[in-house]
């Protein structure tokens, strides 16, 4: 479904010159058109790939490294081997900062990363007051194009650690955005296979499949920053949380939570682990134990995507504690708490006799997903108008793609010379609406003229 803003078109003052202007476009090479750049980026968090993704064995790069988007591609940031890990198999599962400081009122998006399976058979329209602003894409949307598993999406609902926000009457129901790409967004995309835009097709694709995110501090190592309440980012401890796939050799090696006796088990695939410095080996210790703390089975589930609030700042889980977390489709634990892979589950340390049992935070069709969906990473960012953040951080229209259906072309260019304004406060100056500024002032200077078009020039590629 497409629908479109209306407001102010401007159709007087530069009417004179629309002949030299179809003169100009006529002829025109063929270039490529990619989708926009969002307007405030989000910082590329760290993150993994799991052991399927083509990208895994290149280089330095095994699905326990955690990695950095860098201009030349994926870098280590970490290595399994410093955190415990480092054995062949091994695959990190979930990521999460310390988020210690974060009241309980506060608002934030969900940012998520689906899997290969997720978002296309159920799929999703995006959400139409956004298409409005020039932000199209969803994860149903990136599902069918075929390049879905190395994205981020945003929700389009708020929440606080105790849930979600009411949008009110006027908002229409869960939806997600596309937030940061696989590849090819202008600096921000995961550098992940296939190398696509958000607009681009590419049905059976091999795929790298992002399966843990994480925004983290600076130790001299990672250059990836944690949100801040005012939305900036600063720095924040070097502190990992993780958890590791099921089957990885290593988890016979890794430390556990000591409950009352009889001894403890060996390491679950569903227990949560802290490592105090990632760069160094030796520092990890668990966190979380799987049936202990958040009421999972020890063999049998396996936590998916994770975010840790350790309020306390004793990498215990402990009085005040909040985890968050996703279940991987083959969880036992799915069927007994009746939930689905694509729900968020949360865990609140209130009373070491008497643990809270896990309790939904989010069902998928709050994200905009279907229950057959999976997801395999999580964050957040902090927001207080969540339109306002999505139209900010979501992946835009092609330059000049007014129709948004691909291509840049005489249809568009038709709504072109509908939104020229003339230059800023000059002569018959009438500021266009907002749609006509999203997707042709190219420069940035709330006006649509000449020099506006000469970059449409370069995006006019005509009818596919």
């Amino acid at each position: 479904m497409k629908k479109y803003r209306t407001g102010t078109r401007v159709r007087g003052g530069y009417l004179f010159c629309l002949f030299c202007v179809g003169v100009m476009l006529w002829g025109v090479a063929y270039t490529p058109a990619w989708a926009s750049r969002p307007l405030k980026p989000l910082p590329i968090p760290v993150y993994s790939f799991d052991l399927e993704s083509p990208a895994i064995d290149t280089g330095d790069i095994s699905a326990d490294t955690v990695l950095a988007a860098e201009e030349e591609g994926p870098l280590p940031v970490f290595y399994g081997v410093d955190m415990g890990l480092g054995r062949s198999g091994d695959e990190l599962n979930a990521l999460s900062g310390a988020h210690s400081h974060v009241a309980s009122t506060e608002t934030f998006a969900l940012l998520f990363s689906v899997d290969r399976d997720s978002a296309s058979a159920n799929p999703v329209d995006p959400d139409p007051d956004l298409v409005d602003m020039g932000v199209p894409y969803n994860a149903s949307d990136q599902a069918i194009r075929g390049h879905a598993a190395g994205d981020l999406n945003m929700s389009t609902m708020l929440f606080t650690r105790r849930g979600k926000v009411s949008p009110g009457d006027q908002r229409p129901p869960g939806n997600n955005l596309l937030v940061i790409n696989n590849f090819d967004e202008g600096g921000t995309d995961f550098k992940a296979n296939p190398a696509t835009s958000a607009r681009d097709r590419t049905p059976g694709a091999l795929q790298d499949n992002v399966d843990a995110t994480c925004y983290i501090s600076s130790n001299g190592t990672a250059r990836n920053l944690s949100p801040n309440r005012d939305g900036s980012f600063a720095k924040r401890s070097p502190y990992l949380f993780f958890s590791v796939a099921e089957g990885s050799p290593s988890l016979d090696y890794l430390p556990t939570c000591p409950p009352p006796p009889p001894p403890p088990p060996p390491a679950s695939s569903a227990d949560v682990f802290f490592d105090g410095d990632p760069s160094t080996a030796d520092c990890e210790r668990c966190y979380a134990q799987a049936y202990e703390h958040l009421g999972l089975q020890e063999q049998g589930d396996d936590i998916d995507a994770l975010i840790v609030f350790d309020i306390n700042t004793n990498s215990l889980f402990d009085f005040g504690d909040q985890v968050f977390f996703s279940l991987s489709p083959n969880s036992v634990s799915l069927q007994l708490l009746d939930v689905s892979p694509a729900d968020v589950i949360s865990v609140t340390f209130t009373d070491p006799l008497f643990p809270d049992p896990p309790e939904v935070f989010a069902f998928a069709e709050d994200l905009g997903l279907a229950p057959e969906d999976n997801i395999d990473a999580l964050e957040f960012v902090f927001c207080e108008d969540v339109m306002e953040c999505a139209r900010l951080a979501g992946i835009r229209l092609v330059q000049g793609d007014f129709d948004n259906d691909g291509d840049v072309d005489l249809i568009d260019y038709a709504e072109f010379v509908g939104c020229m304004s003339g230059p800023w406060q000059g002569a018959g100056f009438m500021a266009p609406d907002l749609l006509c500024l999203e997707v042709f002032d190219a420069d940035t200077d709330e006006d649509v003229d000449l020099e506006d078009f000469s970059a449409f020039q370069a995006y006019f590629v005509g009818e596919r």
